[in-house]
This record gives C-alpha cells, structure tokens and sequence, in this order.
C-alpha cells in the first residue's frame, strides 16, 4: 500500500519536473439519465352486483355414468361453483385481462399443471398462452378417462400417471365424461401474457401492463358470467386502481339426461315399479278380425348426450364472450 501511495505521488509531482505535464485522465462516462418504464401496474378489483346471486354450473346428470369412487369425498355444493364469494361481494377465480394494444412481446411456452385429487380437478381456471403446455396428472386412486373440449378425449388415467397436451384452442373444458365424474377446469388461451386471476378479496395486480398513447380496455371475464370492461389510459410508469363488476349469465337449461339403456343398446322404459304402460287395442277389421300392422316399431332412440358448455372464440388480444 505505501509503494502504491509513493507511486501515486511520484505521478502527481511529475508536473514539477522538466517534462511535459501528463494529460488528467478522462472522467468516467455518466450514464444517462433513465428513461421511462414501458409498463405500468393496473390493479382493482372484481365483485359480483349487488342483489345478484352466486352462478352455479349445470348438474349433467347422467344415468350411464358411474357414480365417483366411495374413498373420495362425497358430492358439495361448491363443487358447482367455479368462483367463490368472500363477506365484501369479492369474487375469487375470475380472469382479468386487457385488450387493444399492441407490440407486446412474446414469451417462451410454459407448463400448466392440473391435477385430479379427491376426484376433482384443480385449478378451477387455468389460462396460457398459444403454445404452452397443460399436464394433467391423476392422484386418486381411480382410471378417470378426461376429455378436452368437443371430441378431444384423452387416454384413461390412472393413478400416478400423467399426460401432455399443447394447446392451440381459444377455449374449452377439461371433464370426465365416460368414467366416473371429475368436476370441471376451464381452460382459456390468449395472444399475450397480460393477465391475472382474481384472489383474496376479488382482488388482482397486473404488474407489467403495457402502456399507449391511447385508450385501451381492460376486462373481467368467466364463463358463468356477463363480462365487464373498463377503458383506461395507461402512462409509463402509472399505477391505476380500477373495479370491475359482474353479473350471472342467463343460466343455460339443464341439459337432458341420456336414456337408460339396456346391455344390447335398447332403452329401458322410464315407467313406475310395479305397474306397466297400458296398451291400446289392436285395430278391428270387419267381422272383428283383427288387422295386421306394419313391423314392431322400435323404441324411440332417447335424448341426445349433453352438450358441453358453448363459449364463442375470442379473437386477438381480446376475451372470449361466453354465449
């Protein structure tokens, strides 16, 4: 250190000596002054109307599908419902997402876990982005055979095991058709990654919103109810607070049960035990003979299977509307 310091001085007193003064050093570069953040944070809430009552899915009945398994949980109410309310109206589980920008950028595709346990499926919701991957994995005891969105069945499960899907639909439902039932996970995908899920409180934060120079719109949206929208300018660098409020959808009907059938594929006549339908007489020729008729009629085929909830595409940036 003292050679350091005996040299320092040396340097300094060199512009005593007969040689030309040495040039001072150049200062260090000041960096420039930072600019603006991109982003902003867009935060709120999200309660249901007030007089307006928590929305239920539809039951789907089915006589043809196995009853869950006994070890798992018994059938709850809240099993129907989706979005939970808490004591200040806050509605938890509800997408949040903006529209009407553009220039965001892209991220890499990740992997959504969704798990059966205890016979139910969890997460409720589950939103991605084009490309990303959903794992579904089984951990009840039980071969559930899932089905995504219309005609999108997936192999049996059974406990332990998982399977990968990429997704590239707007919307659908993840359910257990054949097998036993295994509640229900909707599953929306959007062009950008500027979203959130309502928690606690019905409250969410959006940290890396991406501002413009104009108005744009930001949304709260789920299948069981009328979206709402907000329009909102949003700075660099700013920090709104914004309250959305929803409203049920109109309820879709009950969707129809499915015959009972027999083991040859023949319906099993709905009548009350022990008494049977009555019959009408067999038509009178002349004389009192009785007339010969066309071949048996068969039975009437029966209802068609439930449909799954329709909910209508959304396009780019934008939410899907439920129907």
């Amino acid at each position: 250190m003292r050679a350091w310091l005996g040299a320092l001085a040396l340097l300094a007193g060199c512009s005593r000596c007969g040689g030309s003064p040495q040039a001072a050093p150049a200062p260090d570069a000041v960096d420039p002054a930072p600019s603006a953040p991109a982003h902003a944070v867009v935060e709120g809430v999200v309660r249901l109307a007030d007089g307006a009552e928590l929305p239920t899915l539809p039951r789907g009945a089915d006589p043809n599908q196995p009853a869950p398994p006994e070890h798992c949980s018994p059938p709850r109410e809240e099993d129907r419902r989706p979005v939970s309310l808490d004591e200040g109206r806050g509605l938890v589980g509800v997408l949040v997402t903006g529209a009407g920008f553009g220039g965001w950028q892209r991220r890499e595709p990740v992997e959504h876990a969704v798990v059966i346990r205890d016979c139910r499926l969890s997460p409720r919701l589950v939103v991605a982005m084009r490309g990303d991957r959903l794992r579904l994995t089984n951990e009840t005891d039980y071969p559930f055979l899932p089905g995504f969105g219309p005609g999108g069945f997936l192999q049996a499960l059974l406990r332990g095991e998982s399977r990968t899907l990429t997704l590239d639909r707007r919307v659908a439902a993840l359910e257990c058709h054949f097998a036993a039932p295994c509640g229900r996970t909707d599953v929306v995908m959007l062009e950008h990654d500027v979203y959130a899920i309502t928690g606690a409180g019905g409250r969410f934060r959006i940290e890396r919103f991406p501002t413009a120079t104009t108005d744009v719109e930001l949304h709260a949206w789920h299948p069981l109810f009328e979206s709402d929208s907000r329009r909102i300018r949003v700075e660099p660098g700013a920090r709104l607070s914004v309250e959305l409020v929803l409203r049920p959808a109109p309820p879709e009907p009950e969707p129809p049960s499915r015959p009972l059938l027999n083991p040859d594929g023949t319906d099993i006549p709905r009548e009350p035990m022990g008494q049977t339908a009555p019959t009408a007489p067999p038509p009178q020729g002349r004389g009192g003979q009785r007339q010969r008729t066309g071949g048996a009629q068969s039975p009437a085929s029966g209802s068609p299977p439930p449909s799954p909830t329709k909910m209508q595409p959304a396009r780019v940036g934008e939410l899907p509307a439920p129907s």
